[in-house]
């Protein structure tokens, strides 16, 4: 089991990781997923962690499994 500072730190890996290879900003991904940029910027910075809402909006918008943005193995 991750603690919340590694949970954190994986879901901003996977989240940045997925917006570039996507071409995506953080804005877009607030547009898509209805929460605030400063929400967004919170959790990529490590300062919040993210809502199983938020996870599952997110995965929508970047079209991807839930399992894609919550995998260890992106922070190498």
């Amino acid at each position: 089991m991750v603690s919340d500072t590694e949970a954190k730190a994986i879901v901003s890996a996977n989240l940045t990781r997925l917006l570039d290879e996507q071409g995506h900003s953080r804005y877009w991904l607030s547009k898509q997923t209805g929460d605030d940029q400063s929400k967004i910027s919170r959790i990529i910075s490590l300062e919040s962690i993210p809502s199983a809402g938020f996870l599952m909006r997110a995965a929508d918008a970047l079209d991807v499994s839930l399992d894609e943005i919550m995998k260890e193995n992106a922070i190498a």
